[in-house]
């Protein structure tokens, strides 16, 4: 299949209107550079670790202003506990991680700590949560393989990106799937779990390399019928670029394709390409436009927001809700663990919800395709929530409430793919 074809679906996704955004009100003030609420006394602490300078600022400043947005929605709602944010900056570099997040544990005891945690870190992270007894939260979609009482994932795992989003290549675009995973840790996991499952569905996997000039000789030798790719940010859009220059007319297919990729190499160069996600920034739901609209009112009106941003303002809702749950008890890392278990929130992608086993949200994943002026376009939605799951990657191994588990192979992807 042509990347045209996937163009002409986006076409006719873009004449469904967007839903009327509402801006939301507010007192902020300014402390340290970030906008946020002025806390009450007693208020509840919240740590967010996150690449405020470096390369990954951006990112980083996308994250914290959808916290300070979900903060600021709890804190004008009459009698909840009211929440504070309390920011450190890792510098996007790993040492500045670790002593930040020692910092707010041991020093600052917030009672959660907010961080996107890189895969080389990951092992590392957790171990330090569990020691310490804190509580952990990640928004970013992750590799998958974690199963910890002291871990909150809001980010998609493979089970959530790909369970329905190869199923639904396969038979829209062809069985025949070259593959393109780079060298670190989330893309070749992504890459090794996505193989599996398109042998799963009947397809066949031609290949895979993170060589660019041998993925460009192998699509002129092997003629895919879609190009699958696991390489994200600066990566992505490299391969964006080459395969521009190469003439391809093979569609790229990722779960790391996002809105920051595609505002690197312009709206012509990602035409076409098809994504899947939890939440794209053109979502038409009510909920999604009022998110949007409040947070570029803080990040600027052409501000490029991911699916990060939503999860980080669903996970700081749920960790509100947990802590409303205590009452007057004891709000500490230990019962929040408990008490956000099975808590649930309207968030702009669908109602999201913490599995009380794992604690993975379930998540609504949903397909979009690159279109005129770089805007996503859905053309395939779940029909249900998708449980984190994850070690799906790993058959025969369940995350349970006591750790992981050996168990039946669970959830396989079928050709059925969407519902």
């Amino acid at each position: 299949m042509h990347r045209r074809l996937f163009l002409g679906a986006a076409a006719a996704m873009s004449a469904l209107p967007l839903l009327p955004a509402r801006a939301v009100g507010g007192e902020p003030v300014v402390v340290d550079r970030f906008t946020v609420d002025r806390p009450a006394s007693g208020a509840v602490s919240i740590g967010a670790l996150l690449p405020l300078s470096g390369v990954d600022a951006a990112f980083g400043r996308m994250i914290l202003e959808a916290a300070l947005v979900a903060i600021s929605e709890v804190n004008r709602r009459p009698g909840r506990h009211r929440l504070v944010l309390s920011p450190f900056d890792s510098q996007s570099r790993a040492n500045p991680f670790a002593d930040g997040l020692k910092r707010l544990v041991a020093a600052e005891r917030v009672v959660a700590v907010l961080a996107p945690v890189r895969a080389e870190m990951r092992a590392e992270t957790t171990a330090f949560i569990e020691h310490a007894g804190g509580l952990l939260c990640d928004p970013a979609a992750y590799e998958g393989g974690e199963c910890s009482r002291y871990v909150v994932h809001c980010g998609a795992t493979p089970h959530q990106m790909l369970k329905q989003f190869i199923p639904w290549l396969v038979r829209e675009a062809g069985p025949r799937v070259l593959m393109v995973a780079g060298p670190d840790a989330l893309s070749q996991e992504m890459a090794r779990v996505a193989r599996a499952v398109v042998g799963r569905v009947d397809g066949e996997v031609l290949g895979g390399d993170a060589v660019l000039d041998e993925v460009v000789r192998r699509l002129r030798r092997d003629r895919p019928d879609v190009l699958f790719s696991t390489l994200s940010g600066d990566a992505a859009a490299q391969l964006l670029r080459r395969l521009e220059a190469a003439g391809s007319e093979a569609p790229m297919a990722s779960p790391f394709l996002d809105e920051r990729v595609v505002a690197t190499v312009g709206p012509r160069l990602a035409a076409g390409a098809v994504a899947v996600s939890t939440w794209f920034a053109t979502d038409t739901s009510a909920e999604s436009a009022r998110f949007v609209t409040r947070l570029r009112q803080h990040l600027g009106k052409g501000a490029v927001l991911t699916a990060a941003a939503e999860a980080t303002y669903a996970q700081v809702h749920l960790l509100a809700e947990a802590v409303d749950n205590l009452g007057g008890g004891d709000v500490a890392a230990g019962t929040v663990r408990e008490a956000i278990k099975e808590r649930h929130f309207v968030a702009p992608q669908g109602k999201v919800s913490i599995e009380a086993g794992s604690l993975h949200a379930r998540l609504w994943p949903r397909i979009a395709v690159v279109g005129e002026g770089g805007r996503f376009h859905t053309v395939a939605r779940s029909g249900q929530p998708l449980r984190g799951f994850p070690y799906w990657g790993r058959p025969g191994v369940a995350c349970t409430e006591a750790g992981p588990r050996l168990a039946p192979p669970t959830d396989l992807p079928s050709r059925e793919g969407w519902d």
